[in-house]
């Protein structure tokens, strides 16, 4: 289905993007000019393959479709099987281990600078009769900064268990004194929209701007938690405009994400076990930009000194767009090499060089 359309592009010498969700906010995507724009929101589909391990699903789908889709027949998914990749001349292969295993290799922490995914195979897993996630969300005032380690002020515990299991989990933090805190539970679909990360949620709006600043981090430092919430709640008082703006503090179960090799994918960053990122969102206005950029550069700064490395690892899908090829695709002598090798092999004219662009030169 893309190939024509890629085909075209070539033909008369346009550059090309694959634009799905519309989320992409790194700054290499404005040297995006007077090109062909590809919609894949048509490419919808899910569809469980007949041996009930596996679904097929299109390259143009939201997440929480896939999860709401695998949600109605029982199912949840993970682990990438294989994927239909139209490469940059519009020829069409498949990616799999066995299959184009360099490709598959570079899919899996850098892949669009290879290719526009048309559809993937993932495999699924039944959901247990009966599963319900317990959530607790915290609200806490500003003097428990350093208990809590979270500047945003809200704090979610999502649990997938009952809540008598969850209540371990959730006991330090009824403990520091929230002003308020909110329990229920859930369905796994249910829980975007109750961490404010819904379809309908300003986050996922698409005329506000959304600038994220992401390190990838071992362990807290609350001196540096303290500084980058005076930071952060000096800015939005100065630019009511940033009043939407969020401080994502991700941290998730890494028992499994540990286990996988880190030489066995193009992902660098396995060692690490928090994702943390400011997110400026304001009405898109250009002039908002650079104070907006200069804000989440220092408060990046502020916690990479804090976390006593002198090396940025920056998770791609969240890059500003100013880090080096080392801080978004890891440090290790042999992986901006190996990327950049297969960058011009499969790409040699750049012609997938609009989001965290592998450069060769």
């Amino acid at each position: 289905m893309l190939t024509p359309q890629i085909h075209a592009a070539n033909k008369h010498n346009k550059y090309f993007l694959a634009v799905s969700g519309g989320h992409g906010a790194i700054d290499s995507l404005r040297h995006m000019q007077n090109g062909v724009e590809i919609w894949m929101r048509r490419l919808n589909y899910v569809h469980i393959n007949s041996d009930g391990k596996t679904a097929t699903m299109g390259g143009g789908l939201l997440s929480k479709e896939i999860t709401d889709a695998l949600w109605a027949h029982k199912k949840q998914t993970d682990n990438i099987v294989s994927a239909r990749l139209v490469l940059a001349n519009g020829t069409a292969v498949t990616v799999s281990s066995q299959t184009n295993p360099d490709l598959y290799w570079a899919l899996k922490g850098a892949g669009h600078n290879f290719g526009v995914v048309s559809e993937l195979t993932y495999n699924i897993y039944d959901v247990p009769a009966g599963n319900i996630w317990t959530y607790e969300s915290f609200t806490f005032s500003a003097d428990k900064v350093e208990q809590v380690f979270d500047p945003v002020i809200k704090f979610f515990v999502l649990y997938e268990g009952t809540p008598d299991r969850e209540a371990r989990f959730g006991a330090p933090y009824h403990k520091i004194g929230p002003l308020n805190v909110v329990t229920g539970t859930a369905t796994y679909p249910e829980l975007s929209a109750l961490t404010g990360n819904g379809n309908n949620d300003i986050a996922c709006q698409h005329n506000y701007a959304a600038l994220r600043f992401p390190i990838s981090l071992r362990s807290y430092n609350l001196v540096a938690q303290r500084s980058i919430f005076d930071q952060f709640a000096q800015i939005t008082a100065v630019q009511p405009l940033f009043n939407n703006s969020v401080f994502l503090f991700e941290g998730y179960s890494l028992r499994a994400v540990k286990a996988v090799p880190s030489d066995s994918t193009a992902f660098p960053d396995r060692q690490d076990n928090l994702l943390v990122s400011p997110v400026f969102i304001y009405p898109t206005n250009s002039s908002l930009d650079a104070q907006a950029i200069a804000a989440g550069q220092e408060i990046r700064q502020t916690l990479l000194h804090g976390s006593g490395s002198s090396d940025l690892n920056a998770y791609v899908n969240y890059a500003h767009g100013d880090e080096t090829l080392q801080e978004l695709y890891g440090h290790d002598s042999w992986r901006v090499p190996k990327l950049q090798e297969l960058k011009k092999h499969y790409d040699p004219h750049g012609r997938f060089n609009f989001y965290a662009p592998i450069t060769t030169s």
